[in-house]
């Protein structure tokens, strides 16, 4: 089938800038968008998308709705719009509100109980104060946050005083709001072998190719094609 006569649409949050490039091998109109707006919006957060041959930067989906045959969305984020593109009648790519698993950490993991999926050890704490005291207490945990992934990453805390310069880092970015910040400290699992997929699935069917690989987590990833 060709998609020569049909125009597509990326709806992204900058990471998937090359995945415009591709369908634009096959799609005859690729549109990306990239939410940019704000009380005071620079001219940095509407350069993705902009320059790329084939690629049609845009500053909104909503004036072009009834020209785009599918919208696709390779990041998370963005589940109701989705499901409120689809109520449309518009075809849509996208995790929907699968997102929550990885945004909602603790829901997440109550849900997988409830579905009989074994998870590890883990322990709930709220604000940074409360975070220094148990891991003064408590050596060799993983701390994870939910939703708002740029406060910070997965942080191994081998040792209390290995991570308190990273603690003190996000208290000054959080300022007042450190108090307000839950925290998922786990245990580790050894030993473990954790297997993941990084890739698509469309109604259950999944590409003839993917990447495989091996990580250390916060160290490394070693894979292949």
């Amino acid at each position: 089938m060709s998609y020569r006569d049909k125009t597509v649409c990326v709806y992204d949050q900058g990471l998937f800038c090359e995945l415009a490039v591709r369908l634009a091998k096959d799609f005859g109109r690729v549109l990306y968008y990239r939410p940019w707006e704000s009380a005071f919006p620079d001219t940095r957060s509407r350069a993705p998308g902009t320059g790329i041959p084939g690629v049609e930067r845009i500053d909104s989906i909503w004036p072009l709705l009834d020209e785009i045959d599918l919208f696709v969305f390779p990041d998370i984020y963005d589940g109701p719009l989705q499901e409120h593109l689809a109520s449309l009648g518009k075809r849509v790519f996208g995790a929907r509100r699968g997102d929550e698993l990885e945004v909602y950490r603790n829901d997440a993991k109550r849900h997988f109980k409830a579905k009989g999926i074994p998870i590890g050890p883990y322990h709930t704490v709220k604000g940074t104060a409360a975070l220094r005291a148990h891991l003064k207490a408590h050596k060799n945990k993983y701390v994870k946050i939910s939703l708002t992934r740029g406060d910070m990453e997965t942080l191994h805390a081998l040792d209390y005083r290995l991570v308190e310069p990273v603690i003190a880092d996000l208290e000054d970015k959080l300022g007042p709001l450190r108090s307000d910040v839950e925290f998922i400290v786990e245990d580790p699992i050894e030993p473990a072998v954790e297997a993941g997929y990084d890739g698509f699935t469309i109604d259950g069917q999944f590409p003839s190719q993917s990447l495989w690989g091996i990580e250390i987590k916060s160290k490394g990833y070693v894979g292949r094609v």
